[in-house]
């Protein structure tokens, strides 16, 4: 576990590489990690309405293939 994050996941461990292979992150076009989403198919992600408030697709980007937030 990230140890900025580490005093918030309780019992977490680090997932290995390619183990939740339907996880998005969805960062700002700084690559700034803001909200979590999942694999619909290989053109389309879901996630949570509220979580892309004031966001537009223009200055949206889902990430794939990594379980570090930085990567």
């Amino acid at each position: 576990v990230d140890p900025e994050w580490e005093g918030f996941i309780v019992g977490g461990s680090t997932g290995s590489a390619g183990e939740f292979p339907h996880q998005v992150s969805l960062r700002s076009s700084a690559n700034a990690h803001f909200w979590g989403a999942f694999l619909i198919n290989n053109r389309w992600v879901g996630s949570a309405a509220h979580c892309t408030i004031g966001r537009t697709v223009a200055n949206t980007v889902s990430v794939v293939g990594t379980n570090s937030r930085t990567a």
